[in-house]
Parts: C-alpha cells; structure tokens; sequence
C-alpha cells in the first residue's frame, strides 16, 4: 500500500473548516449587518489570506491562511 503524508490532506483541511465556521457565523452575520456588508468583509478577509498563505513557509502559519481564505469563501457564495 502507498504511503501517505500526514500533511497531503492538510490544506484541504483546513480551508473546508475555514469554510464550515465561516457558514455558521457570516451567516448570522448577514442576517444582523446585511449581505452587501458581509461580502465585502469576506473578500477583503479572503483574498489576503489567499496571498499570504503563499508567502510563509511555516506549515501552521500557511494552514491559518488556508482556512481565513476558507472563512472568506464561505461569505463570497
């Protein structure tokens, strides 16, 4: 059987669970402040953290980038 590292599945990981708290609470959030509002707050958590998670070689540091860019996807659809 092929091996496996532990990390391969890492990134994924962590933006579907950026993107599985960012549904909870944007969508509250929405609901309180608006959506117009809302959006816009994602995309400018989002987009940074998409560019910055390619800037740092540090492995927790890129995976708190992927699942802010998580957290800004799931306000954006």
């Amino acid at each position: 059987a092929k091996k496996v590292n532990k990390f391969s599945y890492g990134p994924a990981f962590a933006q579907y669970s950026g993107v599985l708290l960012g549904n909870i609470v944007l969508g509250h959030v929405a609901d309180k402040w608006g959506r117009k509002k809302t959006f816009i707050f994602s995309l400018l958590v989002g987009i940074p953290a998409l560019c910055l998670s390619a800037t740092f070689d540090s492995l927790p540091v890129f995976f708190a980038f992927r699942a802010l860019t998580g957290v800004g996807i799931a306000g954006v659809s």
